[in-house]
């Protein structure tokens, strides 16, 4: 198959994982990478070792590890959406967390209600996308910077990922209607600076004009710009006054995002705003989908912004 055709089909739920017969005991690495599959979503192998790499080094050992939890405990599952490309032989494997993964973290204490729950139908590759770019948050955060994940971040202020936003529509209405992220995080330095990260996945183009009831470029626009810059977001996660906040947009088509942002050039006050951080993600396509490796481009390249030079996630 050239395309992925069948985005909706439900993922392989460990149906043909039968047990080899061999004897394990989970460890303290098997469950963090549990742990890691339940924070982040779904997740190909080399994330999965990397969380683990100080004690596991050896990446083809934890492939050999995740397979046998498979078959042996069936707590995790392969997604059927990543057969669906020619190039699947070559790809690596993700894993899924299975429902008896869920029970068993619950069992140790480490499940979490705000963890993200993975879409399937054409949502499946938008929510991967989202995963891959929160782990490698984490994973590749440089020295002095370290990344928290959305359990963590909802759990310490006992918030949902669901924000009323108070705005003017462009016909002069006012209106409230709930901002809702793709996902989120917050990125920590070791001065104490804490940002509050909003991440949003654009994975085809999106209609830019404000239409009522669909999620535009403009409607996003207008609600970010007020959540943040009107510092609503402190209604959620405190008023500490160094507590800052940015919405992170990723692109599959470089067009599409910077038609995207000289269409919010004319949407927001004065056609700027810092706290919008645009970037183009080449390493995942519908067509001949392959599993990005770790996403370290995120920080280590400038984001554009609206109206102002662009700048690394480490200049904020």
């Amino acid at each position: 198959m050239d395309e992925i055709k069948d985005m909706g089909r439900r993922p392989r739920v460990n149906s043909r994982a039968k047990s080899r017969g061999k004897n394990i005991i989970l460890n303290a690495n098997d469950d963090l990478r549990l742990l890691k599959l339940h924070t982040y979503g779904h997740l190909p192998v080399p994330y999965l070792h990397a969380f683990t790499r100080d004690s596991n080094k050896s990446l083809r050992y934890v492939r050999q590890r995740l397979n046998t939890v498979r078959h042996e405990e069936a707590l995790i599952f392969e997604p059927m959406q990543q057969l669906d490309t020619s190039a699947f032989r070559g790809n690596t494997l993700i894993y899924g967390l299975h429902p008896k993964g869920e029970e068993y973290l619950k069992s140790k204490g480490l499940y979490s209600l705000f963890a993200p729950v993975v879409g399937e139908n054409q949502l499946w590759i938008h929510d991967f996308t989202a995963s891959c770019v929160c782990a490698s948050l984490e994973l590749a955060a440089p020295e002095g910077y370290t990344y928290q994940s959305q359990p963590v971040v909802l759990d310490q202020y006992n918030a949902c990922l669901s924000f009323p936003v108070s705005f003017t529509e462009p016909g002069g209405k006012n209106i409230t209607i709930d901002l809702k992220p793709d996902r989120m995080g917050q990125i920590n330095t070791n001065i104490g600076k804490s940002i509050l990260v909003f991440l949003e996945v654009e994975r085809s183009k999106k209609q830019h004009q404000y239409r009522r009831g669909y999620k535009t470029t403009e409607r996003n626009g207008i609600q970010y710009y007020n959540f943040i810059a009107r510092r609503q977001y402190m209604e959620y996660f405190g008023k500490k006054s160094d507590m800052g906040a940015m919405t992170l947009f990723l692109y599959w088509d470089a067009g599409t995002m910077m038609g995207a942002i000289d269409f919010l050039k004319k949407v927001v006050p004065n056609g700027t705003c810092k706290f919008m951080l645009f970037k183009y993600l080449p390493n995942i396509k519908n067509h001949n989908f392959k599993p990005p490796p770790i996403l370290k481009n995120l920080w280590d390249e400038p984001w554009l912004r609206i109206g102002h030079p662009p700048i690394r996630l480490t200049e904020l």
